[in-house]
């Protein structure tokens, strides 16, 4: 049986979550799918810091963390760069629709709600990056 290659395993991307075993986890589920280019980001500080001197094809970042959560993140990127020029996808808990509704008005690519499997992460990676390597 063939393995199925991500569509972009090549993207750039900025893992964003304040708790150390989620990261290693998410970590261990890209590079599963082929990813190797994985930056972590324990805060949303470091996240903001990290977008503004390294340059990513993807964000994945949690909804709540301590400080700067997830909305306060995908804010601050979308100061500087759009969502074609940088997509993000905000990963969470949550699924209630008026903080879904708000995050889509805010600019996000794209969500995903915990637990998910492997290969919906992979759908929505490809989606976004496509879409910007489209351009």
């Amino acid at each position: 049986m063939v393995e199925q290659v991500s569509v972009n395993e090549q993207a750039k991307i900025l893992l964003v979550d304040d708790i150390g075993s989620m990261r290693a986890l998410l970590v261990a589920i890209l590079r599963e799918l082929g990813y190797r280019d994985i930056t972590q980001a324990a805060s949303g500080e470091e996240a903001c810091q990290l977008t503004q001197t390294h340059a990513y094809d993807v964000i994945l970042c949690d909804w709540e963390m301590p400080g700067m959560g997830g909305l306060e993140v995908l804010n601050k990127v979308r100061e500087s760069f759009d969502a074609d020029e940088l997509p993000f996808i905000m990963v969470t808990a949550e699924d209630e629709t008026s903080m879904v509704k708000q995050a889509i008005s805010q600019g996000v690519s794209d969500y995903i709600i915990k637990p998910f499997s492997a290969g919906s992460l992979r759908e929505k990676i490809d989606r976004v990056t496509a879409v910007k390597a489209d351009e």
